[in-house]
């Protein structure tokens, strides 16, 4: 008898938190539904699916919101997607991603540049520890590297 009202207490006690969660995901729907296409649903109207690893799903007649920890995800309203993981809009998505590459990109090519340049200063290193160096070939050389790495 102990042991079910233990087990029924921590069930009750673990709802409380489950509860809470739900309700911050909806008012968040609701914010984003009224924020995105002004328009107002209400919080009883609405049928919610909860997930333990996937985003939870609120859904009004023509209302889609995935969202998960008070963060829409996923928008959609009568057909039109108005969030898309997180983003504002497939177009803000898709600029990000396109400048993630952009950036990946440059960053390569910086780094392929860095260790040229640290290249040609281990080079000098040997180079200058002769004594029949050409300290002014070999330094115009590694300058020039760090220009071209630099773009000037």
């Amino acid at each position: 008898m102990k042991t079910r009202l233990l087990v029924l207490m921590a069930l009750i006690a673990l709802s409380g938190p489950v509860m809470a969660g739900e309700t911050e995901n909806i008012q968040s729907c609701i914010k984003a539904i009224k924020d995105n296409t002004g328009k107002l649903a209400d919080e009883f109207d609405v049928q919610y699916e909860s997930h333990l690893i996937a985003f939870d799903i609120a859904r009004w007649p023509g209302i889609d919101c995935e969202v998960m920890l008070g963060e829409v995800q996923n928008l959609a309203v009568d057909g039109k997607t108005f969030i898309v993981e997180g983003w504002p809009s497939p177009e803000a998505k898709a600029a990000y991603e396109a400048l993630e590459r952009d950036v990946s990109a440059a960053s390569d090519q910086l780094a392929t540049r860095q260790k040229i340049i640290q290249e040609r200063l281990a080079d000098a290193y040997e180079k200058l520890r002769l004594s029949s160096a050409d300290i002014s070939e070999t330094t115009a050389f590694v300058r020039q590297g760090i220009d071209k790495a630099l773009g000037h």
